[in-house]
């Protein structure tokens, strides 16, 4: 009686494109990646459907490192941290040497730190950190390479793209926001005044009138008190930079117009009992 043969793979389908060949009992599996690890079993069965054998294997797969993780460019402020990682699929378990411009990288205390894959630099320093970077990874079978530049910014803050504007309205009652958002490096701190005088607001308060984290100014419930000239002073290591904004205030003053009729001009009037807000303008009806 003819045997057929089957097979199958322990908690997984077979792989992908698989093909069988010689009545089935030969397993092939084009391009095997590194998921077709697994254990194997071969049943031999009669036409009847019954098992009478079967036989297991293990697949192991090796592969060369390949990334899956590489560096990219990078741009960072001088003074920040940095944490650089790298990562590649391998096995056996690849290990990883960092260079920067060439030359391999090594520990510095309390500056820089590697740990396998990852490259940790507590403190930034223009001079001493731009330049080129590699991480390269190797086992039995092979090494990959990933490399990219690290550029270090340090420059004082300036208004060229992003200006005060010159001169705010804001109505009574309502909330007003002046964005102060200098390009800089290091993150400048930024420092409000109004008619010359200090603010001293702090980053992130609640107050009536207060400063974001990101440095704008917002003012809410504004009233006549709040007009002036407000200045925002972007201050880093490198220097500083200033812009001035003139708020104005519209205050909500109402106008009741009497109930009778008034004359505006030739050929029209006021509607009676009307109520209207200063910002308006009132509509102007034909007689």
């Amino acid at each position: 009686m003819p045997l057929l043969y089957r097979w199958t793979r322990s908690d997984a389908p077979l792989p992908q494109g698989y093909k069988l060949s010689d009545s089935n009992r030969i397993l092939i599996i084009p391009n095997a990646k590194m998921e077709d690890e697994g254990n194997y079993t071969c049943h031999v069965l009669r036409v009847v459907g019954l098992v009478t054998a079967s036989k297991s294997i293990y697949l192991v797969i090796q592969a060369n490192p390949t990334f899956i993780i590489p560096l990219h460019d990078m741009h960072a402020d001088e003074g920040s941290e940095l944490i650089w990682r790298c990562e590649v699929r391998a096995k056996p378990w690849a290990t990883y040497t960092w260079y920067k411009n060439s030359l391999t990288l090594t520990n510095v205390p309390r500056e820089v730190e590697i740990r396998e894959n990852v490259l940790w630099i507590r403190r930034l320093d223009k001079t001493r950190d731009s330049g080129m970077y590699q991480c390269i990874a190797t086992n039995a079978f092979g090494s990959a390479t990933s490399g990219a530049q690290l550029r270090v910014l340090s420059f004082k803050p300036n208004f060229v793209k992003n200006p005060l504007s010159p001169e705010i309205l804001a109505g009574e009652g309502g909330n007003v926001t002046i964005d102060c958002a200098p390009e800089a490096a290091p993150f400048p701190d930024i420092t409000w005044y109004k008619n010359g005088h200090d603010l001293k607001l702090i980053p992130g308060g609640d107050e009536r009138v207060r400063m974001t984290i990101e440095g704008a100014l917002v003012i809410t419930k504004v009233n006549p008190a709040d007009q002036g000239l407000y200045k925002c002073v972007a201050t880093n290591i490198n220097g500083e930079s200033e812009m001035i904004s003139m708020l104005t205030v519209a205050s909500r003053v109402l106008l009741e117009v009497q109930r009778q009729n008034y004359k505006h001009g030739p050929g029209s009037f006021l509607q009676k009992g009307k109520t209207y807000n200063s910002t308006q303008h009132p509509q102007l009806t034909p007689h």
